[in-house]
C-alpha cells in the first residue's frame, strides 16, 4: 500500500473513513525519512510517533474530506467560471499560468497521451482600499472608498492524473509542512543550545580572569559569584535542551508537538466572497452592477505569530491548451 492509499473518496462520509494502522505506519516512516532517521533509536519512539501521527492524520483526513469541488478549465469560456474570472483578467494571463509550471510540464512529458491533468492553482489575493467611483445618495462620485481585491503570482505546484491521486498529493504536501515546522522548530533549539554554549564559554573565560585579578585578596569578589550563579543558570537551560541520547528525546518532542497542533498549522479556511467584474469587495447591498458570488478556499501555514495563505482551486486543465512558450526574438531585438 502507498502512502495515504487509505484516504477515500471525498463523498465518503466521514465515519466511513477510519485511520488505519497501516496508513499510521507508511506515513511515520516517511517522517522519519524527511526529519531524521535516528530518532528510531530513541526508546519507545514507534509508539509516540504513532500516536502523533494518528492525531495528525485524523484533522488531514477531515481536511481533504472538504476540499472544494474541480474546476475545469475551459479557456474559450474562462470568464463563465466566477473564481476563475476574479483570478485573471484575460485568458492568456490563466493560460500562462499552466504553461510555464514545471510539474505541469513534467506531468505532460511523462504521460504522453494523457489528454489532461489535475493540478491545484494558488494565487495570492492581496485586499486593499482604493477611492472609486459610485453611486452615493443619488449622485455620481469618484472619491467613493471602496475595498477591492486582486489575485497574484499564480503557480499550479501540485498535479496528478486523477481527483482521488491529487487529494492523495495534497495530503502528502501537508505532511511535509508539519515536518519542515517540526525541523524548524528542532533547529531553533539548537541554534538557542549553541548561544547557550557560547554564552557559557564567555562566562568561563570571564570567571578565570577576574579570579586571576582577585589572587591573594583573601576574599571573592562580588563579580564572580554573579558570574558563577550566571553559570548556574545557564547550565540548567542546556540540560532542558538535552545533549547526545537526550537530544534525540527532545527531537522527538518537538515533532509530536508539531503533529499534535496540525489543525492551527496547516490547513484549509473558507471564506465566501462577493465581488464586481473589477473585484470590488460587496459585503452588502446592491453596487448598481453585476456580483460574483462564491465561497473561496484559501491553504494556510502558521509559523509561530506568521501566517502563509494562498488562495486555492482544484483544476482539470486540458493539454490541447498548453502553450508552449518561446523567446520572441523580435521582441528582443527591439530592447537591444
Amino acid at each position: 500500500m502507498g502512502l495515504f492509499d487509505a484516504w477515500r473518496k471525498r463523498a465518503l462520509p466521514l465515519k466511513s473513513t477510519p485511520v488505519s494502522a497501516a496508513l499510521v505506519r507508511d506515513t511515520s516512516a516517511y517522517l522519519l525519512r524527511l526529519t531524521n532517521p535516528r530518532l528510531a533509536l530513541v526508546p519507545g519512539f514507534e509508539q509516540r510517533l504513532a500516536d502523533a501521527v494518528r492525531g495528525a492524520l485524523d484533522v488531514m483526513v477531515r481536511c481533504l474530506e472538504t476540499l472544494p469541488t474541480f474546476h475545469q478549465i475551459d479557456p474559450d469560456n474562462w470568464m463563465g467560471d466566477p473564481q476563475l474570472a476574479s483570478f485573471f483578467v484575460s485568458r492568456d494571463e490563466m493560460i500562462h499560468a499552466f504553461s510555464v509550471s514545471e510539474p505541469v510540464l513534467q506531468y505532460f512529458a511523462k504521460s504522453p497521451v494523457a489528454d489532461s491533468v489535475c493540478a491545484v492553482l494558488t494565487t495570492r489575493m492581496i485586499e486593499r482600499e482604493v477611492f472609486g467611483v459610485a453611486l452615493s445618495e443619488g449622485q455620481l462620485r469618484n472619491d467613493v472608498l471602496q475595498r477591492r481585491v486582486s489575485f497574484s503570482e499564480p503557480k499550479v505546484p501540485i498535479v496528478a492524473h486523477s481527483e482521488a491521486e491529487l487529494r492523495k498529493a495534497i495530503g502528502r504536501r501537508m505532511i511535509e509542512e508539519l515536518a519542515m515546522l517540526g525541523m524548524e522548530r528542532i533547529a531553533a533549539r539548537q541554534d538557542e543550545k549553541r548561544e547557550l554554549g557560547e554564552a557559557r564559554s564567555l562566562l568561563l573565560a570571564r570567571e578565570r580572569m577576574l579570579q586571576q585579578q582577585g589572587a591573594g585578596l583573601g576574599e571573592t569578589p562580588a563579580a564572580i559569584n554573579e558570574i558563577e550563579a550566571r553559570l548556574r543558570e545557564n547550565a540548567r537551560a542546556l540540560a532542558k535542551l538535552g545533549d547526545g541520547a537526550d537530544a534525540l528525546e527532545r527531537d522527538l518532542d518537538d515533532i509530536c508537538a508539531v503533529l499534535g497542533e496540525a489543525g492551527q498549522r496547516v490547513g484549509v479556511e473558507r471564506r465566501q466572497l462577493r465581488l464586481t467584474a473589477t473585484n470590488q469587495l460587496v459585503e452588502q447591498g446592491d453596487p448598481g452592477e453585476p456580483v460574483r458570488t462564491f465561497e473561496q478556499c484559501f491553504a494556510f501555514v502558521r509559523r509561530g505569530e506568521q501566517t502563509r495563505e494562498r488562495a486555492f482551486l482544484m483544476t482539470r486543465f486540458p493539454r490541447s491548451a498548453l502553450r508552449t512558450e518561446t523567446l520572441d526574438l523580435d521582441a528582443a531585438a527591439r530592447l537591444l
